[in-house]
């Protein structure tokens, strides 16, 4: 019986969301993570040079009810009295005008229509649903394995996107991850002995990298943050 002449299986085209992507991981963090927190970094930059002015983004700005809790400290960092004046004048003249229908962030700071956390949201969608299209591909295997790993909400997330596809996590990503988590693991212990006085002579010497290894850990479960980190 002869074989049957299927169509070949199409390659995902590879435009420049997946260079940028190849390029993140070379930094020093979960690469969706430095993507999505640049996007806002992006976007609170346009807002504040270009488009405060522009009556459509304020009306979104103000149906939105602002900035969720953790965005809206990022927005006062930039220290730009005149536009945070001319946005939350508008925003709480919106309040007064009719308090019980204005969406009011939750006592946790979420809130689900903030715009900063759209663009987050958006651009996480993009680089996983890349990611997992492009797991096969060897520029990307090298890039990833060669990075600081996904962190796990990160992980979860694309996990979960092959789970709906039917398909599981590559081994060889699996294996990476937890060789990453495993070193982080060793690197705390370490951490731990070199606080540990009771072993005298014993307690191991540090280097940078263990010393901050905890940190390191907090970033591996919680992904980074979007506001940058103090020194």
């Amino acid at each position: 019986m002869g074989r049957s002449r299927g169509r070949p299986s199409r390659r995902p085209e590879k435009h420049i969301a997946f260079f940028r992507l190849l390029e993140a991981c070379d930094e020093e963090e979960c690469p969706v993570c430095f993507l999505a927190r640049r996007r806002v970094e992006q976007y609170f930059d346009g807002l504040l040079y270009e488009k405060v002015n522009d009556r459509e983004l304020r009306r979104r700005f103000r149906s939105a009810g602002g900035f969720c809790n953790m965005h809206s400290f990022q927005f006062m960092g930039y220290h730009d009295g005149l536009a945070g004046s001319i946005l939350y004048r508008d925003l709480l003249a919106t309040w007064l005008e009719r308090p019980s229908a204005f969406p009011v962030q939750a006592s946790s700071g979420a809130l689900p229509g903030c715009p900063a956390c759209r663009e987050k949201a958006d651009t996480e969608s993009t680089y996983l649903t890349l990611a997992a299209g492009h797991l096969e591909d060897e520029q990307l295997r090298q890039a990833l394995c060669t990075s600081d790993g996904l962190c796990l909400p990160h992980f979860q997330a694309l996990t979960g996107r092959l789970n709906k596809d039917r398909r599981a996590v590559p081994k060889w990503l699996m294996e990476f991850q937890r060789e990453v988590a495993q070193r982080l693991v060793a690197d705390l212990g370490t951490y731990l002995d070199a606080c540990n006085y009771s072993l005298g002579s014993a307690r191991p010497s540090l280097s940078r990298e263990q010393e901050l290894a905890w940190k390191r850990a907090v970033r591996k479960a919680a992904g980074f943050p979007a506001i940058p980190e103090k020194t």
